[in-house]
């Protein structure tokens, strides 16, 4: 009986060890000659100095200041102080042997009023071509984001913001003194950063398993943007279940808008199961119930769609990745795609010693299980993906959740005067990006292989019923000013926080 018993249990460990190895040793050389990895940031997120060089106020600089208690009690007024010390940072970038830098432009800094009748801000423009200049100098690409969130509040005192058509003519203006300035540099251009997020959670949430849902929910994150731009109208379950209150598109402006993206850009974070909701108040129209779509994090069973839940926000899922990039591979002919974020977040209460936090394993193993999900995608699928971005490269302002969720590859002493310290995944980037072999690659699998013996059983088992995946969209317009190959793009939003789902079988979409 002992004998039988000892038997068994060398048969369960050598069964999870094999586990443990069966994923591949990846770097950067598992992937495409030309596939560009980076890192992502916005202005308002890392910038600070928002009183200093001539920049206006912007919304979210209203909102932390007016509603502090929705904010943490936290506001970016320094942030984590780019603005002043970005040539420190992009060296931190080189040494991370990044290819690319992905950055946004305060629409309040360029254009404080946020209109060109009123003048662009000088100080701004030099601000970010000295920005763009000291990249080009650590021969690190950027890519520049036309807006991520933070247009002047004087819009939104004037006309209120996005809710308004007005605001088309001053975007457009902003974007074009964008292209003017800086587009002899830049080369890759993204529009409106996860558009989800902008309209749901600032205009709808803010003012208050089954297959069919599953995919209902996805024409409501994905089509919603991504149909017209590719196909040039919403998708027919949309226009279904949301009807009159949904606008309609000119014959002109549905031709002006078909095959007008070069790429499609995707932040994808985690993912969500979703369930039918069949009944619904009429009273209280909104997108949040337009879908008849609920998401959870867990099935009928119980079952946690993925791993982190007691460190922050978000929840690993990395087999989500693959399937939104064959999803976008099958009904959008096979798009180019960039992953232009992904992460995950440590939550930070004030109480964790920043020794704790700088052992960030969970974070190697979250970016490892991503890349070794992209690297099928790309090899046995044939998604047409040409770079990786990882948010952040910097712990940083993150929104409603101020200063206590910790994205960063490096800490930021936010106390202590933003001192930048690397976290382990730093080290682990840099192996990774060097495409180093020997003994460091044989310390990884003994990691990994740790990690995966120290998970519950539950941990271990794969979820059948349907996931669901956070992600955020960015498409991308032909560019008139550059040739072919300069991307010029739009973002598309599918909630960076806010989910999509698969179904019953992974590939099956």
């Amino acid at each position: 009986m002992a004998r039988g018993s000892c038997f068994f249990i060398i048969l369960m460990i050598i069964s999870l060890l094999a586990n443990a190895n069966s994923s591949q040793i990846l770097d950067r050389h598992s992937f495409p000659d030309d596939f560009v990895f980076g890192t992502a940031a916005s202005a308002f997120q890392y910038e600070g100095a928002t009183d200093e060089g001539g920049k206006s106020p912007a919304i979210w600089d209203h909102f932390s200041r007016t509603y502090p208690e929705r904010t943490k009690m936290h506001n970016a007024d320094v942030a984590i102080d780019f603005y002043h010390r970005y040539k420190d940072d992009i060296k931190l970038m080189k040494e991370l042997n990044m290819d690319a830098f992905r950055f946004s432009i305060s629409w309040a800094r360029l254009i404080p009023s946020g209109k060109l009748k009123d003048g662009v801000n000088k100080e701004g423009v030099q601000f970010y071509n000295d920005l763009i200049d000291e990249l080009l100098a650590n021969d690190i690409q950027p890519s520049m984001t036309l807006y991520h969130w933070d247009h002047p509040q004087s819009l939104e005192d004037e006309y209120g913001g996005f809710l308004s058509a007005k605001i088309v003519e001053d975007f457009r203006d902003f974007a074009r003194v964008c292209f003017e300035e800086f587009g002899d540099k830049v080369k890759m251009w993204t529009t409106i950063n996860e558009p989800y997020i902008m309209t749901v959670a600032g205009y709808d949430q803010a003012s208050t398993d089954d297959k069919e849902a599953a995919e209902r929910a996805l024409a409501f994150e994905i089509g919603w943007h991504l149909d017209p731009v590719i196909h040039g109208d919403y998708p027919e379950m949309v226009k279904k279940y949301v009807g009159n209150k949904l606008p309609s598109f000119t014959t002109e402006q549905s031709k002006m808008l078909r095959n007008s993206s070069d790429f499609v850009g995707v932040n994808y974070y985690t993912a969500r199961f979703v369930a039918h909701v069949p009944h619904i108040d009429p009273e209280k129209p909104r997108f949040k119930t337009d879908h008849h779509v609920e998401w959870k994090m867990t099935n009928h069973s119980g079952h946690i769609i993925g791993l982190g839940e007691e460190r922050g926000i978000v929840l690993s899922h990395p087999e989500g990745l693959r399937k939104v990039l064959n999803y976008i591979k099958d009904r959008y002919n096979n798009m180019p795609v960039y992953i232009k974020e992904n992460g995950i977040s440590d939550n930070d209460d004030g109480t964790k010693p920043r020794e704790e936090i700088l052992k960030d394993t969970f974070r190697i193993q979250y970016h490892d299980t991503h890349f070794q999900e992209l690297h099928k995608a790309i090899v046995e699928d044939g998604c047409d993906v040409r770079g990786y971005y990882a948010w952040s490269l910097l712990d940083n302002f993150e929104w409603e959740h101020g200063y206590t969720a910790r994205f960063g590859l490096y800490y930021v002493d936010f106390v202590n005067g933003l001192k930048r310290y690397p976290k382990d995944s730093v080290r682990w980037f840099k192996r990774f990006l060097k495409g180093s072999v020997g003994e460091s690659k044989e310390e990884d699998v003994k990691k990994m292989a740790r990690v995966e013996w120290n998970k519950t059983m539950h941990e271990q088992e794969g979820f059948e019923e349907s996931a669901s995946f956070f992600l955020s969209f960015m498409a991308t317009n032909q560019s008139t000013r550059e040739e072919e190959k300069n991307r010029c793009s739009i973002d598309f939003p599918i909630s960076r926080f806010g989910g999509l789902h698969g179904i019953e079988n992974p590939m099956s979409f």
